[in-house]
């Protein structure tokens, strides 16, 4: 489930963990690689090397929005104990009258429900009747979960659309 390179140490020129600052090398290799391997045996789910995040950062202008369904059912309530993380998707907006209203819309449409406290910021005007905007908001608590909430939600990312606009809950 998780990039490997992102639950491992990093590596040295020779593959081996490299030391940190002051640490012995063979502490290094021990610490975060063994605490992964007891977590994958133990049939947790594995922790990042990073920690928690707080941001979200979807940059694609063209394609970000599509892809806000990869939050659907994505964070796991035993295992994520930080507050849920901002998202800051990028995005264009034909709409001349009201494109804050459009990608927010849109937004939650991608989501499958409503997206409380959600913000839209013009960033430039790209072309003529054309906007980039950047819509921020916290994950929603109604698609973030996995399990009941999420597995509704999912169904509708999915095209089962068995989760309606309220996101299952």
């Amino acid at each position: 489930p998780f990039p490997r390179q992102l639950l491992a140490p990093p590596q040295g020129a020779t593959g081996e963990p490299a030391a940190a600052a002051g640490e012995p090398a063979a502490e290094a290799a021990g610490g975060a690689e063994a605490a992964t391997s007891a977590a994958e045996g133990a049939g947790e789910a594995p922790t990042l090397a990073f920690g928690p995040f707080s941001h979200i950062l979807m940059n694609l202008p063209a394609s970000a929005l599509e892809f806000l369904d990869a939050l659907v059912g994505a964070f796991d309530a035993e295992t994520w104990h930080a507050p849920l993380p901002r998202v800051h998707c990028y995005c264009f907006s034909k709409e001349t009258a009201a494109p804050e209203a459009d990608v927010i819309r849109r937004a939650e449409e991608v989501l499958g429900c409503s997206i409380p406290g959600a913000e839209a910021t013009v960033v430039r005007d790209v072309a003529p009747n054309k906007l980039m905007l950047c819509v921020s908001f916290v994950v929603p608590e109604a698609v973030a979960w996995r399990g009941e909430g999420g597995a509704a939600a999912a169904s509708v990312r999915d095209g089962g659309g068995e989760g309606g606009e309220g996101g299952g809950e």
